[in-house]
C-alpha cells in the first residue's frame, strides 16, 4: 500500500518499523477511547501501511529461513500440532525439541487397534517402519495413505520459533476494528482505563496480535457450537480477554492485578 505521506519503508531498519507500529497503535488507542473516528481512521491508514512492511519482511524472512533448511519440508507447522495432539491421546511423549512426535511399531500399533488413530496422514513414524509400511502397500496396491516418517532438521530453535511466530492460520486483517469493539463494550472509565493498561501491555510483551487470533478463535468456537472452559489460570486476570470471550471472569470485580498474567 502505497502512501506518499510515508517515507521509502524498504530503507527503514526493522526496529523503526516496530517502534512506529507501536506508537500508532498508543495514539490509536487514545483517538478510539476519546471517540474520534475520524482520526482513528486516519490512523488506521498509516498503521496498516507500516503493517504491510512489516508482514512483507516475515514473508521474505519466512522464505529464507525455509530456503536455507532443505529437510523442513511443508508440514512442519501442521504436523507438529497434529503429532502433538496424537501424543495426548495414546499418551507417549517420544518428541524432539521442536515438539514433533514420532511414533515407534508399539505406539502405532496400539494407536490402531485401540482406535485413536483413524487417520495415517496425522501419523509421523520411524523411518524403518514408514519404509517397510509403504512398500506393502505399492507390493499390494492397497488404497491407504502412506506413513510420513520423520525428517530431522538443521533449523535452529530460534528460527523455528520466529518461523511460528509469524503464521497465524486465520483470515487476514480479521476484526480490524477489534480495538474500537472492546472500548465500546466499556461502560466506565475504570473499564477503559483498564483496556488501555494491558493494550499497551500486550503490546510491550509482542502479544498484540494474538488478541486478533484470539477473537477469532472464540468466534468461529462459538460459530460451530464448541464449548470451553470458564477460565485457565492467570490469564483470566485479563480483562481484554474476559471482552473478547477468551474467559468469564470479570477481573476488574474480583479485583484480579493483570501483571499476574503479563509479568
Amino acid at each position: 500500500m502505497f502512501n506518499p505521506l510515508l517515507p521509502d519503508l524498504s530503507k527503514v531498519k526493522n526496529e523503526e518499523i516496530d517502534n512506529k507500529i507501536n506508537e500508532l497503535m498508543r495514539k490509536f488507542f487514545i483517538a478510539a477511547r476519546s471517540g474520534q473516528g475520524a482520526l482513528c481512521e486516519q490512523i488506521s491508514v498509516l498503521l496498516e501501511t507500516y503493517k504491510e512492511e512489516q508482514r512483507r519482511r516475515h514473508y521474505e524472512e519466512n522464505k529464507r529461513l525455509l530456503g536455507q533448511n532443505k529437510n523442513l519440508d511443508d508440514y512442519i507447522n501442521v504436523d507438529s500440532w497434529l503429532s502433538r495432539r496424537l501424543s495426548r491421546n495414546i499418551h507417549v511423549m517420544n518428541t524432539d525439541n521442536y515438539g514433533i512426535v514420532t511414533l515407534n511399531i508399539d505406539d502405532l500399533i496400539k494407536g490402531l487397534y485401540s482406535g485413536k488413530i483413524t487417520n495415517l496422514n496425522e501419523v509421523i513414524s520411524e523411518k524403518q517402519i514408514a519404509d517397510q509400511f509403504n512398500s506393502s502397500i505399492n507390493i499390494n496396491k492397497d488404497s491407504f495413505n502412506k506413513l510420513k516418517h520423520y525428517i530431522p532438521t538443521t533449523q535452529s530453535l530460534e528460527d523455528f520459533d520466529k518461523l511460528n511466530q509469524n503464521t497465524w492460520f486465520m483470515p487476514n486483517d480479521y476484526c480490524p476494528n477489534l480495538v474500537e469493539m472492546l472500548y465500546g463494550m466499556c461502560e466506565t472509565d475504570e473499564q477503559k482505563d483498564r483496556v488501555t493498561t494491558e493494550l499497551e501491555l500486550f503490546i510491550q510483551h509482542g502479544m498484540f496480535d494474538l488478541l486478533f487470533y484470539l477473537k477469532y478463535l472464540v468466534d468461529t468456537m462459538r460459530k460451530h457450537n464448541i464449548v470451553w472452559g470458564v477460565g485457565r489460570g492467570s490469564s483470566v486476570s485479563s480483562y481484554v480477554l474476559y471482552l473478547i470471550g477468551v474467559h468469564k471472569i470479570n477481573s476488574i470485580k474480583y479485583n484480579l492485578d493483570i501483571r499476574e498474567f503479563l509479568k
